[in-house]
């Protein structure tokens, strides 16, 4: 059997999520982390050079992909994200389609999202309908969600889409059920709380992002072309993320618009790969 989702045919919200106790302890710890006391290393199997980090603010200096570094590849989001909206508001269904081939593209997740932008011909209201549905500020019935199509190729889409929607992959979730690990052990608690379950996706080459460890057990990413557990945790790490960026650290140096892109960038880097035991 597969484990089924928490959080079932509930309604939650931002609210209610980021001032539970559990959370609201994680936030506060985490916040902290952002400028000292995290560290973190692995070898990169592509160019097998070791990469490191001192805390998490570190880890988003030292952010790379495609060749670039954060500044770069944010001028190339910002670029995406305008054409995108531009091709929605227009109601312009080559430009959005261009758009969002070209995120995916950026992305390296064109492959098996292709079909899907080039194949339907309402793009630009079935966006402006998920749009609907994911900005409601609560999280949602299963059923309200189905029409929603969600994996690690569109929640780019999405993230460049709407404002204060994160990009929630493979990485993003892996470093996140990685420092919510690492939580634990300093408080040393029994179990993860429930709401802190983030959901992690496996790798496809031989790296390690499965942060569970002993008693601490978290769940697979699913998101099998329909809603299951993806939107769940995409929305809790908007909410939880933009709460923690409340807090003085480093990232206030950031302009204000490219902080939360930021601090995802850094928990992308971490979550390359995680260690399958406890650090001491």
């Amino acid at each position: 059997m597969t484990e089924k989702s928490n959080i079932k045919n509930i309604t939650m919200n931002r609210e209610s999520f980021v001032k539970d106790s559990s959370v609201n302890d994680f936030i506060q710890w985490l916040s902290i982390k952002l400028d000292a006391g995290f560290i973190h290393s692995y070898t990169d199997r592509r160019t097998q050079k070791v990469w490191d980090c001192i805390s998490i603010y570190d880890a988003y200096k030292k952010y790379q992909w495609g060749g670039k570094g954060f500044q770069k590849n944010a001028e190339t989001l910002d670029k995406l994200s305008s054409d995108l909206k531009n091709g929605i508001e227009n109601k312009d269904t080559v430009k959005c389609s261009t758009a969002c081939l070209e995120i995916l593209r950026w992305g390296g997740v064109l492959r098996g999202n292709r079909e899907k932008i080039k194949g339907s011909e309402s793009l630009v209201q079935y966006l402006k309908d998920a749009k609907k549905k994911l900005a409601t500020g609560k999280i949602e019935s299963r059923d309200f969600y189905k029409e929603v199509y969600m994996n690690s190729g569109f929640t780019k889409i999405y993230s460049l889409y709407m404002d204060d929607f994160i990009i929630y992959d493979s990485r993003v979730g892996a470093a996140l059920g990685f420092l919510v690990r690492r939580y634990c052990e300093e408080k040393k608690l029994d179990k993860i709380p429930e709401l802190l379950r983030f959901a992690y996706g496996n790798s496809k080459g031989g790296t390690n992002r499965n942060p569970s460890i002993g008693d601490y057990k978290f769940p697979l990413l699913r998101n099998a072309g329909y809603y299951d557990n993806h939107i769940e945790n995409n929305l809790k790490a908007n909410w939880l993320l933009k709460e923690v960026l409340s807090y003085p650290s480093a990232f206030k140096n950031i302009p204000e618009q490219r902080q939360l892109r930021a601090l995802e960038a850094a928990l992308f880097m971490i979550g390359y790969e995680v260690p399958d035991k406890s650090e001491k």
